[in-house]
């Protein structure tokens, strides 16, 4: 079924162990940190119930109607169908939610659609996988996850470190689940989600085999307490000043694992670095993931730019020369983004198990250079915007202080736009330029699909470099050694 906003909230009211500010966090749902983004989650819930001819699909082993984030697409026209569903979701969200309920929810979907890979030694954990799907699709479970060890010592193995559980790991096997203790990062959105994918992405030493894990664990579970960063959203700060902090503020967390217990149900890989990997890699898992965060890219810089345009319209300068290159090069941008996510999805790959899979050759050019990309894009809006953003009124409140309200209304408004109107925009510029919500999300995105080199290794991997070679091949092919002979000169003549 297709989740409801008021069901969503509701999930929330469940023990959840949550620390922010020196305080243990009752309800999160109420919570001035977490109650923008609830309500952000639960509108975005409601959305997607409230179109679901558009949103939602029939199941073949139930027959019943899910969300599309959690499908499995066969075609290039189910790809198509899930883009736009995508689209209406990073949409009224403006691109600012990385780990909305829509990202996970692909990765899941792409473990059970290749859940062959997580068997293991006559372990049939990919039963596990198809039954953990199956769970938080039709429930329309919001999941996210942790899957990266604490910066603690990296120059060492992980076993080499105090007890050897720094980072989460297998303390202990039952006969129902095994016991989880340890830590792990960065589990945005943890606090407001139902359930997190607890893994490891990046590359085990030997001996660190305890910590070769993929589980499915609930926030709520006994044991897990997320201990939150501080957060951006201030109830004492009008929405008009902060829009974005107050409204999108998804929240980073790390995560304790006081021997939490996880039954064998939700267990897919377990001392098993080799599935650790695959599950990211070789299944459908980081193709599908990315695809949506390529649309909530999109998004988020078609807003980025959209705010530009307004702010110079409104300071009469959009026709200033300099100005339109500097519009023109993030419009650049931003369409390449847009033609490698239409170009992956128009050539897709059938991998083995049926799925059809984005263009890697595509989709990880524009990961390769997203970080740049984004860091291009705000630099410009900084450079055509001046000095504006550093003049405005501190707050909303200095429009109803009798000794200056005179004087905001004189000289902070334009020909075309009036004192409050100018003020409101850019304040919302600076909330997603220069804010400290800004800051991290320009940090964020650095670090969106991996580490820079990775992102950079996986592009120059899935490029077709024997086309290129067969290029300057064909063409040395022409001449020899010693000078182009007549009948060289000829064959290339005829060629061309």
């Amino acid at each position: 079924m297709l989740r409801t906003g008021k069901q969503y909230v509701e999930g929330l009211q469940d023990g959840r162990r949550v620390f922010i500010g020196g305080q243990e966090v009752n309800d999160v749902t109420r919570h001035p940190a977490f109650s923008g983004i609830v309500a952000s989650n639960a509108a975005l819930y409601d959305r997607s119930f409230a179109n679901q001819d558009i949103t939602g699909y029939r199941t073949a082993d139930t027959n019943e109607i899910v969300s599309k984030i959690w499908m499995q697409p066969k075609t290039r026209e189910e790809l198509a169908e899930r883009r736009a569903v995508f689209h209406m979701w990073a949409r009224p969200m403006l691109g600012l939610l990385g780990r909305c309920p829509a990202h996970v929810a692909t990765y899941m979907a792409a473990f059970a659609a290749a859940s062959s890979i997580f068997d293991d030694g006559g372990r049939e954990f990919s039963r596990n996988v198809e039954h953990s799907y199956r769970l938080l699709r039709d429930r329309d479970f919001y999941i996210t996850y942790s899957i990266v060890h604490p910066q603690i010592d990296r120059s060492k193995p992980i076993h080499q470190q105090g007890d050897g559980f720094l980072a989460v790991g297998v303390k202990k096997e039952t006969d129902s689940g095994i016991i989880l203790k340890g830590g792990s990062m960065l589990a945005t959105g943890a606090a407001v989600a139902d359930y997190m994918l607890v893994s490891v992405i990046h590359p085990l030493a030997a001996g660190d085999e305890n910590q070769a894990i993929s589980v499915m664990v609930p926030v709520s579970a006994a044991g897990v307490r997320l201990i939150c960063r501080r957060g951006y959203a201030d109830e004492r700060i009008s929405r008009f000043d902060y829009p974005l902090s107050n409204t999108f503020d998804e929240t980073d967390a790390f995560v304790v694992f006081d021997d939490v217990f996880v039954p064998w149900e939700h267990v897919f890989a377990l001392r098993n670095p080799k599935v650790c990997r695959a599950q990211f890699y070789d299944t459908p898992g980081q193709n599908w993931a990315n695809t949506f965060a390529q649309v909530r890219s999109l998004t988020k810089l078609q807003f980025i730019l959209g705010v530009a345009q307004k702010i110079v319209a409104l300071n009469g300068v959009s026709k200033v020369p300099q100005v339109q290159e500097h519009l023109g090069v993030a419009a650049a941008q931003v369409a390449t983004v847009e033609a490698m996510l239409l170009a992956a999805e128009y050539t897709p790959k059938i991998d083995e198990w049926g799925n059809a899979i984005p263009n890697p050759r595509f989709l990880y050019a524009i990961m390769g250079i997203h970080a740049e990309l984004y860091n291009r894009v705000i630099q410009i809006v900084k450079e055509i915007t001046g000095a504006g953003f550093l003049q405005v009124p501190s707050s909303l409140a200095d429009f109803e202080h009798p000794a200056i309200k005179d004087d905001i209304e004189r000289y902070m408004g334009t020909t075309n736009a009036a004192a409050s109107d100018k003020v409101k925009l850019m304040k919302l510029g600076w909330d997603i330029i220069g804010s400290e919500f800004a800051g991290r999300h320009q940090h964020y995105e650095m670090f969106y699909g991996g580490p820079p080199f990775l992102t950079r290794m996986l592009a120059s991997k899935y490029y077709d470099f024997s086309e290129p070679e067969a290029l300057v091949d064909e063409f040395m092919s022409t001449y020899g050694p010693v000078g182009v002979t007549a009948a060289n000169r000829t064959s290339h003549r005829m060629r061309a």
